[in-house]
C-alpha cells in the first residue's frame, strides 16, 4: 500500500521555480513550438523504419581509443553485442553492461547501418526503470565519427563522454518500453551512444536495446547538421538534401514553405531569430514534387537553471516564514544530502527534507535573475502519495505580487492560496 505524507511546497524567488526532494528540474528556454501540418499541397509523406534491426554493433571505450571493450551480461547470461538491436526491449531479454568486475568503464554502443539514411528519431531501452545521466547520442556518415558528426541528443551536464556539455534533461526507463528520443532529420550510416546509472555507477554503460528509425520511402526531408534543440549560442544553420538538382525552401515564422517561400542558397544565420527558432523546410525535386516539411527548432537554453544550486539558494519556511529545520530524510535508512534536490538525478536513495517531526514546510529558491521559465519537473520519494502539493513562481521574494500557481493539490485550501481542482 502507498504511503502518504503531507508536505508543502513553493517555487519562489526573482523568476524563479522549485520543487523539493530528489530532484529538481527547471527548464528555461526551448519550449513548445507548433508541429501540425496544416491540409497543404505537399506530395506525400515519407516513411520510416528501424534500420538498425539486426545491425552490428561493436563497442569502443568513452576516450574513443580502444575498439575492445570488456563486457557481460547484466543478469549473469551470455550475452554478446548484437543483442542491442535485436529489436527486444524487455528487461528480461538480454541486457549487456560493461563495468565488467565493478570497473565502472563507461562504453559506446556503435551501430553500422550499412548504409546512408536520413535519420528521423532513435528509441532506447537500457534497463529497467532506472534513470540515466552522462546520455550522449550521436550520429555520423564515418566508422571513426570524424566526419559530419551531429549530437542528437545529449543529457551529459558535466561533459563525462568528452562531447560537449549537454543540456539538464531527465531520462528514466519504463521497464518493456523504448524511450523515443526525436530530432530534425539528419544525413548517417554511424549512430553511437553511451550512458550511466548514477546510482549504480559500477555498471558501466548499459545497454539493452537502440533502434534507429530511418526513411525507406516517399520523399526524404531535408536535412540539417544541427539536431539538437538546445543550442548554447546563435549558429548557422546548414540544410542539404540528398536529391540531385533538387531545392530547398523554408521559412522562420512557423508557416509551412511553398515554391514562394525563401529559398534555401547558403547556411541560414540564427542570430537575427531570437532565442526560439523554428525553420520549417521542405525539398523540391527536379520533377516538380515537395517532401513535408521538416521542423528544425532549437533555442538558446540555459537548461535546468537549477541544477546544482540547492546549497546556495534555497531556504525551507514554515508558513509564516521563518526558517524550520532539514537533514536527510531516512525512513529506509538512507542519507542524503541537501544538494541532492537539484542535482539532475532522480536518486531515490538520497532525499533530502524537514525533519520528521516538524510541520510541512515551503522550499523557497532564489536564482538572483528573472528566467523564463518553461518546464518544471520533480520527483518527491518512492511511489508514496503526497497532499497539499503546491507549485509558484514569482518576481518578489516574499511572494507579495507578480505570482504563477504553476500547480495546486491543495484541495481543501489548507494553505490559504485557493482550493486545487480534485479532478486533477
Amino acid at each position: 500500500m502507498k504511503k502518504t505524507r503531507k508536505t508543502w511546497i513553493a517555487a519562489l524567488a526573482a523568476g524563479a521555480a522549485a520543487i523539493l526532494c530528489a530532484v529538481l528540474n527547471v527548464c528555461s528556454g526551448g519550449g513548445a513550438f507548433p508541429s501540425v501540418y496544416a491540409d497543404k499541397a505537399y506530395d506525400g509523406a515519407f516513411t520510416t523504419q528501424n534500420v538498425a534491426l539486426n545491425k552490428s554493433v561493436t563497442l569502443r571505450d568513452l576516450a574513443w581509443t580502444d575498439a575492445v571493450v570488456s563486457y557481460a551480461g547484466l543478469q549473469g547470461d551470455s550475452v554478446a553485442p548484437a543483442v542491442i538491436t535485436d529489436g527486444a526491449a524487455s528487461p528480461h531479454n538480454s541486457v549487456l553492461y560493461t563495468g565488467v568486475d565493478n570497473s565502472a568503464a563507461r562504453a559506446w554502443a556503435v551501430i553500422d547501418l550499412a548504409q546512408e539514411y536520413t535519420l528521423t528519431e532513435i528509441k532506447t531501452s537500457f534497463w529497467n526503470d532506472h534513470a540515466w545521466a552522462g546520455i550522449v547520442v550521436q550520429a555520423a556518415t564515418d566508422a571513426e565519427f570524424t566526419q559530419n558528426k551531429i549530437t542528437l541528443y545529449s543529457n551529459d551536464t558535466d561533459d563525462t563522454a568528452g562531447q560537449g556539455t549537454g543540456a539538464a534533461l531527465a531520462y528514466t526507463d519504463v521497464p518493456d518500453q523504448t524511450q523515443a528520443i526525436s530530432f530534425a532529420p539528419v544525413r548517417g550510416r554511424y549512430v553511437r551512444v553511451t550512458n550511466f546509472d548514477p546510482s549504480t555507477p559500477r555498471w558501466g554503460s548499459v545497454f539493452t536495446e537502440i533502434q534507429v528509425f530511418g526513411v525507406t520511402g516517399g520523399i526524404a526531408p531535408p536535412t540539417a547538421d544541427r539536431a539538437f534543440e538546445y543550442q548554447s549560442a546563435p549558429f548557422s544553420l546548414a540544410l542539404a538534401t540528398e536529391y540531385q538538382n533538387a531545392e530547398i525552401f523554408y521559412t522562420t515564422d512557423g508557416s509551412f514553405p511553398t515554391g514562394a517561400s525563401a529559398k534555401y542558397t547558403a547556411p541560414i544565420d540564427t542570430a537575427a531569430l531570437g532565442s526560439k527558432i523554428l525553420i520549417r523546410a521542405a525539398v523540391k525535386t527536379a520533377d516538380g514534387a515537395f517532401s513535408l516539411p521538416a521542423d528544425f527548432r532549437y533555442s538558446y537554453a540555459l537548461g535546468n537553471v537549477l541544477l546544482g544550486k540547492a546549497e546556495t539558494a534555497a531556504t525551507f519556511v514554515d508558513s509564516a516564514g521563518q526558517s524550520v529545520a532539514t537533514a536527510p530524510w531516512a525512513p529506509a535508512g538512507m542519507g542524503g544530502t541537501i544538494a541532492k534536490i537539484t542535482d539532475g538525478a532522480f536518486d531515490a536513495g538520497n532525499p533530502w527534507g524537514t525533519k520528521e517531526d516538524l510541520t510541512p514546510c515551503w522550499i523557497v529558491f532564489d536564482f538572483g535573475a528573472q528566467y523564463s521559465i518553461d518546464k518544471i519537473v520533480m520527483k518527491l520519494w518512492n511511489d508514496w502519495e503526497f497532499g497539499d502539493v503546491f507549485v509558484q513562481l514569482s518576481t518578489t521574494s516574499d511572494f507579495s505580487g507578480g505570482n504563477y500557481t504553476v500547480a495546486n493539490y491543495d484541495y481543501d485550501n489548507s494553505l490559504g492560496l485557493g482550493a486545487g481542482d480534485p479532478a486533477v
